[in-house]
């Protein structure tokens, strides 16, 4: 079986890492596990951060070849897109799947009305086309299920649970007992949603003025200056350790007790998850879906968004209680092994034995 696996907003081999980057790798490696031959038809993407009609002429004008050509390629059984949306629609998807009479699957789905009329409508419209000729849409945030009933038939919609590729994330020897407890936080450093969440964390731990924490950074990008200057006044119980992937990431996880992040405008959170399957519980703002992976009292401890206030009563309940957070360390990595590929990989072949798609 053939699937073609498309991804509008960011390839899995794009060299700048991200959540977004790695549920994408993930995803591909839960169709192969699936039991699909996995191929990537297409570099193109139709993400733009900002509405460009001259821009948005010019990838229809790619897409429409990139389609013409993959018409004249090998049948495929499925075409499987991750993340498409209003500012980065699957421009392709649909009219391959409409060609060949074969399913069309998506997940991490969303629209906003709001960017029906005005400037976005174009992007708009064609992220509601391929929407409607969804075959199935995979929903990992309930959040976003309102928004796709308004275009979607129920049956086709599909809650669907963030896994992890636990494949290439060794779980890790855990930490022993410390004096002090050991903070982390692990993000892109980018102006937005990003940097304000930096700067929360920053005021809070500024009211946490006790020598009983230690905070170590995980993270690079292009607001690391103003990163580095909003936590200089820590001195020595910050340690910064740029950007990290792999085996010594999954170290850096293992190696806290508590992962800490704001979480503004938070879609979802990768990060999470990763820092689940070592065992590290998270204190995030409880926005978008994080609470599907972060639950509280239980895999880890949410507070009101975008509340610099909460997130302190958050640090004063959870520094220096080590029974409170091994307790929630055992929850995060029971929670993070429930989500693992052989799960995710064996739901969706579930999926799509009970529709009768493939033979």
């Amino acid at each position: 079986m053939r699937a073609l696996f498309i991804t509008p907003m960011k390839a899995p081999d794009d060299p700048i890492p991200s959540g977004d980057r790695t549920i994408a790798r993930a995803t591909e490696h839960m169709l192969q596990r699936a039991g699909f031959e996995t191929d990537r038809p297409t570099q193109l993407t139709s993400w733009l951060a900002t509405p460009d009609p001259v821009r948005m002429v010019e990838i229809e004008a790619d897409a429409a070849r990139e389609i013409a050509r993959l018409k004249r390629a090998a049948h495929p059984d499925l075409v499987f897109t991750y993340h498409c949306y209003d500012k980065a629609p699957d421009l392709i998807g649909p009219a391959i799947a409409t060609y060949f009479q074969i399913p069309y699957v998506i997940t991490e789905a969303s629209l906003a009305k709001k960017r029906a009329q005005g400037s976005w409508a174009q992007w708009y419209a064609h992220a509601e086309k391929a929407l409607r000729t969804a075959s199935l849409i995979l929903i990992p945030n309930p959040l976003d299920r309102d928004g796709l009933s308004a275009c979607c038939a129920s049956e086709n919609l599909c809650d669907w649970p963030l896994f992890i590729d636990d494949t290439v994330w060794p779980i890790m020897p855990r930490w022993t007992d410390r004096p002090v407890t050991h903070l982390l936080t692990v993000a892109m450093m980018r102006p937005g949603d990003k940097m304000e969440s930096y700067r929360l964390l920053a005021q809070a731990l500024k009211q946490r003025d006790q020598s009983d924490w230690h905070l170590t950074i995980v993270g690079d990008g292009p607001a690391r200056d103003d990163v580095l200057a909003l936590f200089s006044c820590f001195g020595a119980r910050v340690t910064w350790r740029g950007q990290l992937h792999g085996m010594a990431l999954a170290d850096a996880y293992a190696d806290a007790d508590l992962l800490v992040w704001p979480a503004i405008n938070e879609a979802l959170g990768m990060v999470f998850l990763e820092a689940a399957l070592q065992g590290c519980p998270s204190l995030a703002g409880d926005e978008g879906g994080v609470s599907t992976l972060v639950h509280h009292e239980k895999t880890g401890w949410l507070v009101r968004p975008r509340d610099v206030d909460a997130f302190i009563d958050g640090l004063n309940a959870l520094i220096g209680q080590t029974e409170r957070l091994e307790q929630l360390a055992q929850g995060a990595l029971s929670m993070a092994k429930a989500r693992d590929l052989e799960q995710a990989a064996a739901q969706f072949r579930a999926l799509i034995a009970s529709r009768q798609w493939i033979s």
